[in-house]
């Protein structure tokens, strides 16, 4: 779930994502034109992020280039919520 907060363009965003309880096998990964703030909320996030793996929990944050493969998913059973800012690298 995505609540966008607020939107100048598909790469400066600001945005409360919602993690559901992870259930897939396979990780995320996304890959996009941007550099990338996430601050977790509520929750556990496990990040993955260029092959290694960052354990996230309520008040870790973490900032990189969207650029490189990259994703989230809620972990320890249950959801997490982080407020998700995306900016421009131009």
């Amino acid at each position: 779930v995505n609540d966008v907060l607020a939107q100048k363009s598909v790469y400066d965003v600001l945005a409360l994502n919602t993690y559901a309880v992870e259930t897939a096998k396979e990780k995320p990964n996304f890959i996009h034109d941007s550099d990338e703030f996430s601050f977790v909320l509520e929750g556990q996030m496990l990040f993955h992020y260029q092959g290694e793996q960052y354990l996230l929990s309520e008040g870790d944050c973490i900032f990189f280039d969207g650029s490189r493969p990259h994703g989230g998913q809620a972990y320890g059973g249950k959801p997490c919520k982080t407020l998700l800012i995306l900016t421009p690298k131009n």
